[in-house]
């Protein structure tokens, strides 16, 4: 037999196969056993964490894990379990952020969910989250730097109260480095980038990832190896040639052990490398020679089984980057067609995204950009269901007005009583 913890029992097996063991394959399939039970309400939001933070992504798109973590939430909220409804509520917040969905909700949305963390007193958690929420006001063009994700700026926040992150060493400084990266990555400065970097290369070994599969630990890989990459052309160090590589090596054992998540980040490195080994403009008399014309084919054919990949799997941001690199590459190859035909694209899906910042720094960049010629290449032309999945509805308000229903409640009740007294 099993009682109401079963699941959360298989799922911590699962976790510890994974983690400890590198059995992810039955790790996995015990995570998938956990969602099958019926579950307990005192063991959804354990059972939810463990299962869609380490397990889920181990074969399944990290999309599949944003209805139960907000499920996970809103029953936390009726069992008194807050601690872990308020994990599941950032892991909400951080796998809608790696599916490249819309900036401008999540920036709402952020601020509707700090408030209500404040509420339920869990502002611990709000040193996770703030370097995403001043991510997503950075790229939508609401900071005066938005280039810049730093402790400085956030400790202006009025909703910043927790202060006692000065370790290098803590979690929240990690995260905050790898957005910091990703965000000067997307606005081109390879300054914050490289200082990012190396600063998560400055930090001790165990330290430069959450333990064990933890969903995030897939993408600070791929973000070490996209920072190393775009580097390297300016700054040609060994050092950032042996990360993009083995960057290269952990994806590969991901994708091969059936991660779908790490195919599309995988073939974009692939193409990246096969991008920086032809970077120099080819000079050659013929522009039509076969020599030139096998590269530049074999470098495209790259990139766009990434951006292929990458779509499939849900990252439209990553695919707007993917766009863009291989757009900037064909035009440093002096070939005009391919070179405004990717800029275009690589501008139509930033400017989905929301990132309007980025879509200003390429119209003014490049001549080849019009935004008038930009099409919407998420809305009109293709069908995505993740973006039609439900959105966090904060409790916020309802808890607001509760509370002052409450009040006025007691107040009519205390002048009933003082009347009936008079």
């Amino acid at each position: 037999g099993y009682c109401y913890l079963t699941p959360f029992a298989f799922a911590g097996l699962g976790n510890l196969l994974g983690n400890f063991l590198k059995r992810e394959e039955e790790a996995y399939w015990f995570g998938q056993l956990a969602s099958k039970f019926e579950l307990g309400i005192d063991a959804i939001p354990p059972t939810t964490m463990v299962v869609h933070c380490y397990l889920n992504h181990l074969r399944l798109p990290v999309s599949a894990s944003l209805e139960p973590y907000l499920s996970a939430y809103r029953v936390s909220l009726e069992t008194g379990d807050l601690g872990m409804g308020s994990i599941c509520l950032c892991n909400y917040l951080w796998t809608y952020q790696f599916c490249g969905l819309p900036l401008v909700p999540l920036a709402s949305d952020f601020r509707k969910i700090l408030a209500e963390l404040r509420l339920c007193q869990q502002e611990f958690l709000l040193a996770f989250l703030l370097p995403d929420f001043y991510f997503a006001l950075n790229l939508t063009g609401q900071m005066e730097n938005p280039t810049l994700v730093s402790w400085g700026k956030i400790h202006q926040s009025s909703l910043f109260t927790y202060k006692t992150i000065v370790s290098t060493e803590h979690p929240a400084e990690l995260k905050r480095l790898y957005t910091q990266m990703f965000n000067a990555l997307i606005l081109d400065d390879f300054e914050l980038t490289e200082g990012a970097l190396l600063g998560v290369l400055a930090r001790k070994a165990p330290y430069r990832r959450f333990d064990g599969t933890h969903i995030c630990n897939q993408f600070f890989i791929f973000f070490d190896g996209l920072a190393s990459f775009a580097l390297l052309p300016k700054r040609s160090k060994r050092k950032f040639r042996m990360i993009a590589s083995n960057s290269m090596k952990q994806l590969t054992v991901m994708s091969r052990r059936g991660s779908l998540n790490c195919a599309g980040m995988l073939q974009l490195l692939k193409a990246e490398r096969m991008a920086l080994r032809h970077s120099n403009p080819l000079k050659i008399r013929n522009p039509s020679s076969w020599q030139a014309s096998a590269m530049l084919g074999a470098v495209k054919k790259s990139y766009d089984n990434a951006i292929s990949q990458l779509s499939r799997s849900g990252f439209f941001h990553f695919s707007a980057y993917a766009n863009e690199r291989i757009g900037l590459f064909m035009l440093k190859q002096r070939d005009q067609f391919w070179a405004h035909y990717y800029l275009n694209r690589a501008t139509g899906l930033y400017r989905d995204w929301g990132a309007s910042i980025k879509v200003q720094m390429l119209a003014s960049a490049h001549s080849l950009v019009q935004l008038e010629d930009v099409e919407d290449n998420f809305v009109e032309n293709q069908q995505y269901s993740v973006r039609a999945r439900t959105r966090y509805d904060s409790m916020f308000d309802s808890v607001a007005n509760l509370v002052s229903e409450e009040a006025q409640s007691k107040r009519s009740s205390s002048e009933l009583f003082s009347e009936s007294v008079s």
